[in-house]
């Protein structure tokens, strides 16, 4: 069983809790909006022996742990920011996201029972709450039915999200139109949402995927990855070593193998050892010599 982590959380309440953040705080955020998610732990693990009972560093120290692979920590000092702070719809959200994490690692039906459980509660504290219904979005979508999961539910809270927010429902419906491999519909929605939103960099990185999972749309898709390479990368979004693995998938699907390699080079040169990108300079062997 796979369930899907929903790591924009941070993103969307970094700006409030820095804010309001000590020094140590915000130092420990800016390491993790840096990707650099075990030095953020280690401060951040530091950070919770001086203040114990600070429920904002105990729940970006559990996201932290999310992100180095420690799911049981994560659970520990989420439930414990969550005791803290009852009211916190974003706090619960995340601790549904660790307990799916430890069900994904355990195949633990019990562990994506209280995901399901926490979620639901999160959305029922606070209807109006984004995160919540995004994280709730993507346990339904990954989940199997005997876990609470369902594809027709996740599309009845997308369609909720984007009453609420149509730019974030937008984006969780394109990824559930592209899981059920309604890729024509996936890209339709990408587009439409672009004309209101032409520099979302996560709408644009969702439009040059889908294209190559549809093998259509090649030059939309080459455009708005490129768009993504002119823009500071989110903290919630895609690397530009990722956009740049998409960019080579949509050359080499353009017969354009010299554009591919040059782009599975660049993010090689960004990311050393990206697999993604050196399984494509792999499948350039097989081109012929004389092509493109």
């Amino acid at each position: 069983m796979r369930l899907l982590h929903f790591v924009p959380i941070f993103a969307s309440l970094a700006a409030i809790a820095g804010a309001s953040a000590g020094p140590e705080l915000q130092a420990a955020l800016k390491l993790y909006e840096q990707k650099n998610y075990e030095a953020a732990r280690t401060s951040l693990e530091a950070l919770r022996q001086k203040e114990p009972e600070n429920a904002e560093v105990l729940f970006r120290l559990g996201q932290a742990c999310l992100q180095t692979k420690r799911p049981d920590e994560a659970v520990r000092w989420l439930e414990e920011a969550s005791r803290l702070a009852p009211a916190n719809a974003d706090y619960l959200a995340e601790l549904g996201n660790a307990y799916g994490d430890v069900a994904n690692a355990r195949s633990s039906l019990e562990a994506a029972s209280r995901a399901r459980e926490t979620l639901e509660r999160a959305v029922a504290l606070d209807p109006k709450n984004e995160n919540a219904r995004a994280a709730r979005i993507a346990f339904l979508r990954k989940a199997p039915a005997i876990a609470g999961g369902g594809i027709e539910k996740a599309f009845q809270q997308a369609n909720e999200l984007c009453a609420l927010n149509p730019l974030a429902g937008a984006f969780q419906l394109v990824l559930l139109h592209e899981q059920q491999k309604d890729f024509d519909t996936a890209f339709s929605v990408c587009a439409e949402a672009l004309r209101k939103h032409p520099d979302d960099y996560r709408l644009l990185f969702s439009k040059g995927r889908v294209a190559v999972r549809a093998r259509a749309h090649l030059d939309e898709g080459v455009a708005a990855l490129s768009r993504c390479l002119e823009l500071p990368t989110p903290p919630d979004g895609p690397s530009h070593a990722r956009v740049q693995v998409e960019l080579g998938r949509l050359y080499l699907l353009k017969s354009q193998p010299a554009e591919a390699r040059r782009h599975f080079q660049d993010a090689l040169a960004e990311e050393p050892g990206n697999p993604q990108a050196q399984a494509g300079i792999d499948a350039l062997a097989a081109v012929k010599p004389n092509a493109g």
